[in-house]
């Protein structure tokens, strides 16, 4: 019967987490990394000189039995069911736990210890002359190197003490930072739900909003809480997953990794931001302010991902503005960034959860000419990275990402103020020119309009054309900002010399220019 109950699991799949990614059907390198990663780095150094040791008794000995009572051959026997179960461990689809190698580690350390030892026993009782005074020089080296990664092993168990489930070895950066390898019993099983009644207990934390991987109550162990996905009693999603509600709470490294969630990526907003505690290096504290945000401006390339509906479930602020525009032409920033909101992306679908880090790598997720302006106020905040009842979408928290102060202000026609321009000085034949027009809106127009970009020689005559405006009007409102971005295609052919570029905008309908004051930049092409 339990043989069948675990054939029924692994056809179904079990929720697993590796690097960031999350899956139900395991992956081939999840053991190797998890190897790794979990086991102490000294041993894993020890593990390393006693194959390299092996393997050189194999070539002088031709596989003959050696001097010590552990040959060469019966060594490979007893690494043959490691190796073995390491096989196996490749093609095993339930990928949730170091604990699954286990019955390795005993037939390592026998192992270790039958090619060190003989290297670390006494040496021939002769006088030390030649070849046999460097043998005893290198035996008393490696005594002193495996003393010092034995004391090395024992350090790194004292320092995360009682937390020994938590451990992750130096190549993981710590057990500070092993959730971003590994979940589930790697991490987190509830074992810090003592330390943080405790912590509550002793610095009057109060209720804690509660997400955590188990099936019991906490508050066996004195812990003060709401519960949240995936516990008993909440809501399978996180209300306000975009923009959670006020309050503190504590994120298991387990859940924050996506497991066992419907959403993997519930708890992203979380990822970005860093915890004010640690409770036994695993369980995240996090007093949340939610953005006072009062609008949301969304890209319509390719698609616009939230729908209203979305918009209002995932931030939870009643009254909010819509704006979508064309992030590949243009940026708005609504009200000129004088009051926080969101903006929100469409991006293609990808397998990893974002590192908490990714709001400084936000190029690879917005578009290169955003990334690149200077708007410090702009920060990641949350992903979905697969496609479901939503496209795969990120979002951004825009507070107090305004534009520079302008260095010139020309009002055209009481529609729109040109605030300035970002050009180069020289470009090169054959190549694209990338202009950015900056422009704030002072009433909205009752017809279409377009934002122009001409580069011209002596006569005024356009030779190349960078018209557009990726912000349509009718969700213009006075106040807001608006960067467009123009492409110029010079030709190859194009004479070396200096050129004029004039900005400026007009009626659709008449092609009739807005205000009559020219703005005109020089541009030397080579």
């Amino acid at each position: 019967e339990r043989w069948l109950r675990l054939e029924e699991n692994l056809a179904y799949g079990r929720e697993s987490f590796l690097l960031g990614q999350n899956g139900m059907y395991g992956w081939p390198l999840y053991f190797p990394i998890a190897f790794l990663v979990k086991t102490p780095l000294p041993l894993l150094l020890l593990c390393g000189w006693a194959a390299g040791t092996w393997l050189r008794e194999m070539v002088r000995t031709r596989m003959r039995a050696a001097s010590n009572p552990f040959s060469a051959g019966k060594r490979f026997a007893l690494f043959l069911f490691p190796a073995v179960y390491w096989l196996a461990s490749l093609a095993s689809r339930l990928n949730i736990g170091y604990r699954h190698l286990l019955p390795v580690l005993p037939f390592l350390y026998v192992g270790v210890a039958s090619c060190l030892g003989p290297l670390l026993g006494p040496g021939p009782a002769r006088r030390p002359l030649g070849p046999l005074a460097t043998s005893r020089i290198r035996r008393r080296i490696s005594r002193l190197a495996v003393g010092v990664l034995l004391t090395w092993t024992a350090l790194g168990t004292l320092l995360v003490t009682p937390h020994y489930l938590a451990y992750f070895n130096e190549l993981a950066g710590g057990v500070d930072n092993g959730w971003r390898f590994l979940a589930d019993s790697n991490t987190d099983w509830g074992q810090t739900f003592k330390a943080l009644a405790l912590h509550q207990g002793e610095s009057g934390l109060g209720s804690v909003k509660l997400s955590a991987f188990t099936f019991y109550d906490p508050g066996a162990y004195g812990v003060v809480y709401e519960p949240i996905s995936p516990m008993q009693g909440a809501p399978t999603v996180l209300p306000r997953r975009l923009n959670p509600a006020a309050g503190l709470y504590a994120i298991s490294a387990t859940t924050l990794d996506g497991v066992p969630l419907a959403y993997p990526a519930t708890f992203d907003w979380f990822r970005h931001r860093a915890p004010f505690s640690q409770i036994g290096h695993v369980m995240f504290l996090y007093d949340v302010q939610p953005l006072p945000g009062t609008w949301i401006a969304q890209c319509n390339t390719p698609v616009v991902p939230l729908t209203a509906d979305a918009v209002d479930e995932g931030l939870g602020v009643p009254g909010l503005r819509h704006v979508t525009f064309d992030c590949e032409q243009s940026l708005v920033l609504a009200g000129g960034g004088a009051t926080p909101g969101w903006y929100a992306r469409a991006i293609p679908e990808q397998t990893h959860l974002q590192w908490p880090d990714a709001g400084e790598q936000r190029s690879e997720l917005l578009p290169e000419w955003i990334a690149a302006m200077p708007l410090d106020g702009l920060a990641l905040s949350y992903v979905q990275p697969r496609n479901g009842t939503l496209p795969a979408f990120a979002m951004w928290e825009c507070n107090g990402c305004g534009l520079p102060e302008p260095e010139r202000i020309v009002e055209l026609d009481g529609v729109v103020t040109f605030l300035g321009i970002s050009a180069p000085s020289v470009a090169k034949a054959g190549t694209t020119v990338e202009v950015m027009t900056f422009w704030e809106i002072v009433t909205p127009p009752d017809r279409l309009i377009s934002l122009k970009l001409h580069l011209s020689g002596d006569d005024g005559i356009p030779i190349v054309v960078g018209d557009g405006l990726g912000y349509p009007v009718e969700q213009w409102e006075p106040g807001d900002q608006l960067v467009q971005r123009h492409l110029l295609a010079i030709d190859e052919t194009m004479p070396a010399g200096k050129y004029t570029l004039r900005a400026g905008a007009y009626w659709l309908d008449s092609l009739a220019p807005l205000g009559t004051e020219t703005l005109t930049f020089q541009l030397r092409v080579e």
